[in-house]
């Protein structure tokens, strides 16, 4: 299997020869380039009168304050986005994990982009 944190622009570049690379110096600075990115979408939809759709990973590390902090700095709303919140646990017997629960991603979107 594929190590992604070891592997170079080039080798992605042989795999997704059709995608646009940037490489950016800090974890900040990439969920930055994602949070323009996601606003360029979200103005672009405005524009069209359809609601911007994200399917958003919860894993990964993804800084979900500093995207909030972001959009909000920016003055872009959320009201017409639908986001597809990916990654959430559930206990053995298939029932949501407790919002206190320090795994659930549920709480994460609460506390890092919604309140």
């Amino acid at each position: 299997m594929m190590d992604y944190y070891a592997t170079t622009k080039d080798q992605f570049a042989k795999l997704r020869p059709n995608w646009t690379w940037k490489i950016v110096p800090t974890p900040t600075d990439c969920i930055l380039e994602i949070a323009r990115d996601m606003a360029a979408t979200i103005r672009a939809c405005e524009k069209e009168k359809r609601p911007a759709v994200f399917i958003i990973p919860l894993g990964g590390g993804l800084n979900y304050g500093l995207l909030a902090r972001y959009f909000n700095r920016e003055g872009i709303s959320w009201r017409k986005v639908v986001s597809i919140n990916m990654d959430e646990h559930v206990t053995e017997d298939g029932k949501d994990i407790p919002l206190d629960d320090p795994i659930c991603m549920r709480a994460a979107v609460q506390r890092g982009l919604i309140s």
